[in-house]
């Protein structure tokens, strides 16, 4: 970086710091497996192979190890790179996509709650509280 009259440059590398903590601490607050999260696609949007490339690069100058030094960079780095090899590949996406479908409809029907009260239906039983 250039130092600029005035220290601007030390203006624009604390905020390049701030931005890269921010990055760090987002991604490694997502589930290991929400690539899309770690790359800040929509998956509704239906990103394609090019967008997931270009937000992996774009994240990856950012929090690259051997350019950024704040603790954990690495470990989300990994997150990218992973983030990357699924999304940036036609099979193991639609791998992907189909596993976390299953996975939104399973928690889904989990948080139904069924309340049977069996003396209403004549079943002789009631439901413990």
């Amino acid at each position: 970086m250039r130092c600029e009259r005035g220290g601007g440059g030390r203006d624009e590398a604390a905020r390049l710091r701030a931005e890269q903590r921010a990055q760090i601490r987002r991604i490694l607050s997502l589930d290991e497996d929400d690539h899309y999260g770690a790359l800040q696609l929509d998956p509704s949007a239906r990103p394609t192979a090019r967008m997931a490339k270009s937000a992996f690069r774009g994240l990856a100058r950012l929090l690259h190890p051997d350019k950024c030094k704040e603790k954990r960079a690495h470990d989300a780095f990994l997150r990218l790179q992973a983030a990357d090899s699924v999304l940036s590949d036609p099979d193991k996406r639609a791998e992907y996509d189909q596993t976390r479908a299953l996975q939104r409809r399973h928690a889904s029907f989990a948080r139904q709650s069924y309340d049977f009260d069996f003396h209403a239906k004549g079943g002789g039983g009631t439901r413990r509280r």
